[in-house]
């Protein structure tokens, strides 16, 4: 199989660098070489089509996330030095963050089985 004027085009087209071109215009009747060359490129191509679909898998998913959530949470920050207290914690992972009710009951329920004196108001940090 000879090449023909139309070849270079076609390998392009596939992906092949010039530099590829440039390797396989010279053994084009080499049907092993040519064969292993084609191979290789699908191979390429594959691996980059399953890169571009885990991509596409994480936007999908960023996009679910945002339409889901429908809300832009705007932070202003304020530094203030506090007196040293004792703080209770709990850390837990929620659905949504319009679930925080969730660890703030399970807190509250601690808080009234172990007769724990709660001064103040509580607040929570929010992890994205």
């Amino acid at each position: 199989m000879h090449c023909k004027p139309d070849c270079n085009d076609k390998l392009r087209d596939m992906g092949f660098s010039i530099s590829e071109i440039s390797e396989i215009l010279p053994h084009f009747d080499n049907h092993t070489y040519l064969e292993r060359a084609l191979r290789t490129k699908m191979a390429e191509v594959r691996t980059s089509i399953e890169a571009e679909q885990g991509k596409l898998n994480l936007l999908m998913k960023m996009s679910d996330t945002v339409r889901k959530e429908k809300q832009i949470m705007v932070y202003e920050v304020e530094l203030k030095k506090l007196p040293s207290i004792k703080v209770l914690t709990l850390r837990g992972t929620i659905p949504s963050y319009s679930d925080e009710s969730l660890l703030w009951e399970k807190l509250g329920r601690h808080i009234g089985e172990k007769q724990i004196p709660a001064l103040g108001s509580g607040y929570s940090t929010y992890f994205d």
